[in-house]
């Protein structure tokens, strides 16, 4: 008999160290190197810099300075939107690659229509119902 796939809930973890004060100071730094006015950098001038940085949204590059890892366990349709829009670099688990069948069990992120109270096997069908009445056409 086959086994049921180990059913989780997407989420993430940051990977890297991350000190919010040195990233903005870092920033600054970066930020004010383009105007030339590293004179006007305080203690507590990071913050406001960076975020009018971001709200006049002419000078995001500034922001590309400082990286931080984010290990995101999430369905594959996110990663590539975000890939799609550039918001980060990516690197994935393969799906040629990795072995799967190396392993007792198959992990899969939980769809956002799967509801806690309902077995995989009623959230499939209902899935598939969905699918079949909004694709009456193909009945035809």
């Amino acid at each position: 008999m086959a086994k049921m796939p180990n059913v989780i809930n997407q989420y993430y973890n940051i990977e890297s160290d991350v000190n919010g004060e040195q990233i903005l100071a870092f920033l600054e730094k970066a930020g004010r190197t383009c105007y030339k006015s590293e004179g006007k950098m305080t203690t507590d001038s990071a913050k406001k810099f960076v975020k009018n940085i971001i709200m006049v949204g002419k000078h995001e590059s500034v922001i590309e300075h400082f990286n931080i890892s984010v290990r995101l366990i999430c369905d594959r349709g996110v990663t590539h939107e975000l890939v799609r829009h550039r918001l980060a670099f990516c690197s994935q688990e393969s799906t040629r690659y990795c072995d799967y069948a190396k392993k007792d069990e198959i992990t899969v992120i939980r769809p956002y229509f799967f509801h806690r109270k309902v077995t995989i096997q009623k959230s499939m069908i209902y899935g598939f119902r969905q699918w079949k009445s909004q694709n009456r056409f193909i009945e035809s």
